[in-house]
């Protein structure tokens, strides 16, 4: 994708899944992640 819809693609469920199990356990306080945060 180009422009701004660039960082809003697809995540596989098991990636978000562990992202969010990663994010519990580091107590980050953040609450919104962009795709890009996610996967990379």
């Amino acid at each position: 994708m180009v422009g701004p819809l660039k960082r809003m693609k697809p995540i596989h469920v098991k990636t978000v899944a562990g992202a969010m199990i990663k994010i519990a356990q580091l107590e980050i306080k953040q609450t919104i992640f962009e795709s890009d945060e996610i996967v990379n």
